[in-house]
């Protein structure tokens, strides 16, 4: 299983004084951000290791909730999308990025129990498990 080397999490704003990039399609200030190691975590707490994939996963989507409730609460600036960048241990980075008019709505339209920054991060983390499992 590929381990998470470190996860970001980041609270942007849309540049509108810049045309967007073909590449990026988009241009963002990043407003504030947290970081997490989850190895260095795991292993300074001697904190369950040799979780199975699933367990991994969850772990990792409640620490991303928990860095992006905290920035929220503590967010000193205006901003209107959130980041993520996940560098795993085989020196692959994703990142994906999230309005966050889209994310209250998810909450807003996905029912009791949803909660949009989770679902965030399991369109994010998901893919890339998926085609471990399938290769």
């Amino acid at each position: 299983m590929k381990k998470i080397l470190e996860c970001k999490v980041s609270l942007m704003e849309k540049d509108t004084n810049f045309s967007i990039d073909e590449k990026s399609k988009g241009n963002y200030i990043i407003r504030t951000t947290g970081k997490f190691e989850p190895e260095k975590y795991i292993m300074e707490r001697a904190f369950v290791q040799g979780m199975l994939q699933d367990q991994y996963l969850e772990f990792m989507e409640n620490a991303i909730q928990m860095i992006y409730d905290n920035l929220i609460e503590n967010a000193k600036t205006s901003f209107d999308t959130v980041g993520l960048w996940i560098t795993f241990d085989d020196g692959n980075t994703i990142d994906n990025a999230m309005d966050i008019d889209v994310m209250i709505t998810m909450g807003e339209y996905g029912g009791p129990g949803v909660i949009p920054i989770l679902e965030f991060a399991k369109m994010t983390l998901g893919p890339y498990y998926e085609s471990e499992v399938s290769s």
